[in-house]
């Protein structure tokens, strides 16, 4: 029986990856991250694919709480409605928790995984193991299958030196030694390494060596940067000085990973008096920071004689080198110095070249998976076996072991597909299917004509009144916003950028959600119809 790897994004440009391992019967999603939003690309999912498969769905694999392979779980559990269980690190599930405030149905999936512990998930048995890494419970994960071996795994650190308890382990080649007896016949690496360098030295304390102890400094850090922030405990404990946390929510996630550790002692919160013994943090993403070191600023008097050094750790290999511009901007016109690390070699977030070379020495594959665009760099290139690297691109899968790349199955699903697809719900709910032709209008994208199909559904259900809602709804919130948004993102007029004959590719997925949700609640609060997921469908005028 062959199994296949799937693809459906795996851009680190992009900062998504989604991936997946499929039999005949399962599918286990390796990683569920998506498109950064901040940097406005297209969406690439394809819906279609998880849509008709997500019963062969069994389980969702998190290795760590990057966004680029966790951020795309709420999306998935709420538009597929998933039940499938979530395997990952404590830590792991602590962080996501914090980023994530508010999905109460995601947690209940999660499941705390035990080191070098079989887990049988359907066809597959998997084995974990904490990796060292930059990561806060970062995990790489065996999967065997029949007479293959897989092993995925990213972001790790094998030969730089860390030490620091929580983010590595002094016996963990001894534990990697006992995971690779566990292997089969075939055996396959499925990894990326975004930010490749020759030989990466992340650390803080070496580089603080040369700051001058009575400054008083404010630090800017990544939210998941978990190096550099135990590293600043650890130098606010030599220096015998405090750090005042901005944010109430992400101290109270640093106690929870602390515990007991001495480090805990040296953290504050935000409303204490502050004295030159104090260092300040503030942590966020390239989607917040920007707007919380405003508002922190904004609202925190400084004495009159006090100079802030402002220290910028925003890492461009995450997507943030635009954001860090414009912070770096803003801090220049405040009064203090600042210094960006963030294209410091000493101070980004990468993976090193002598790692993945010890990597492949250890693990040994016969074929090496690549997300896309992870081995750009052309320097790398000869000093590694080419023949055994496979790559896959986008929205495509390969069929193992044949090796053979395929595209999804592309084209839009036919209406009678669409009303099969919704028969599950027929006697239960109903279905309801919009059909809107739109048409462009001195550069407006406006409703031509709106037709509703239903199917066992209330007749007491006004449905003139409900296309008059849908019109409503169009011309006041979902036309103005798809422009304005356009506009703002990409800095230029919509008749520069598009086509009169087209639609910008992430407006229908905009529309659809927003049109899905409206008459679902419309429905339920006006006539107490639990309707589920209406079935939209756009059509262009003249559209090429």
């Amino acid at each position: 029986m062959n199994i296949k790897f799937l693809l459906f994004q795996g851009n680190w440009e992009n900062e998504g990856n989604l991936c997946a391992l499929e039999t005949e019967q399962s599918i286990l999603l390796l990683s569920a991250g998506e498109n950064a939003p901040f940097l406005n690309h297209q969406e690439t999912i394809n819906y279609d694919y998880l849509t008709k498969n997500k019963a062969k769905i069994k389980a969702i694999i998190l290795p760590n709480v990057l966004p680029k392979n966790c951020a795309f779980l709420p999306h998935l559990y709420q538009e597929l409605n998933l039940q499938c269980p979530i395997y990952g690190s404590q830590h792991t599930f602590l962080i996501f928790d914090y980023l994530f405030p508010s999905q109460p149905k995601i947690k209940d999936k999660f499941v705390p995984i035990e080191p070098n512990k079989n887990l049988q998930v359907d066809e597959f048995i998997l084995r974990f193991l904490p990796l060292n890494s930059y990561v806060l419970g970062n995990l790489a994960v065996m999967i065997n299958y029949q007479d293959y071996t897989f092993y995925y795994l990213q972001d790790f650190i094998l030969n730089n030196l860390l030490n620091n308890n929580y983010l590595s382990d002094t016996t963990f080649f001894t534990q990697l030694k006992d995971l690779l007896t566990h292997q089969k016949k075939t055996t396959y690496l499925i990894t990326s390494c975004p930010n490749l360098a020759w030989n990466r030295q992340n650390s803080l304390l070496l580089t603080a060596r040369s700051w001058a102890k009575e400054k008083n400094y404010f630090f800017l850090l990544y939210d998941y940067d978990w190096l550099h922030i135990f590293e600043l405990c650890e130098l606010a404990q030599q220096w015998q000085k405090k750090i005042q946390v901005l944010d109430p929510k992400f101290l109270a996630l640093l106690k929870k990973i602390l515990k007991n550790d001495k480090l805990k002692e040296v953290l504050i919160e935000e409303g204490k008096p502050s004295t030159e013994n104090t260092i300040y943090l503030l942590v966020g993403s390239p989607q917040n920071i920007e707007e919380q070191l405003k508002n922190t600023l904004a609202q925190k008097h400084f004495g009159k004689n006090e100079i802030i050094t402002f220290m910028a750790g925003i890492t461009s290999a995450h997507g943030g080198e635009s954001k860090t511009a414009s912070i770096v901007d803003y801090l220049y016109q405040k009064k203090g110095e600042v210094h960006n690390f963030s294209r410091n070699e000493t101070f980004s977030l990468g993976t090193s070249f002598t790692d993945l070379k010890l990597l492949l020495e250890v693990v040994q594959p016969q074929f090496t998976i690549t997300l896309q665009n992870s081995y750009k760099q052309k320097n790398y290139l000869s000093y590694l076996k080419k023949s055994h690297f496979l790559t896959c691109s986008n929205q495509s899968y390969l069929p193992l072991p044949t090796r053979k790349v395929h595209p999804f199955p592309r084209g839009e699903w036919e209406t009678e597909k669409i009303l099969l697809a919704q028969r599950q719900n027929l006697f239960q709910s109903g279905f309801l299917v919009v059909f809107l032709m739109l048409k462009w209008e001195q550069k407006i994208l406006k409703i031509k004509s709106l037709q509703l199909e239903t199917a066992a559904i209330s007749s007491t259900v006004n449905w003139k009144k409900l296309e008059e809602k849908i019109r409503h709804w169009w011309d006041k919130k979902i036309s103005p916003d798809l422009t304005e948004k356009q506009n703002n993102e990409k800095n230029i007029s919509l008749s520069d950028k598009t086509n009169p004959q087209e639609m910008p590719r992430n407006w229908r997925k905009r529309i659809e959600r927003y049109l899905e949700t409206c008459i679902e609640r419309y429905l339920n609060f006006e006539h107490d119809i639990d309707l589920k997921s209406p079935t939209i469908l756009l059509f262009l005028e003249n559209q090429r």
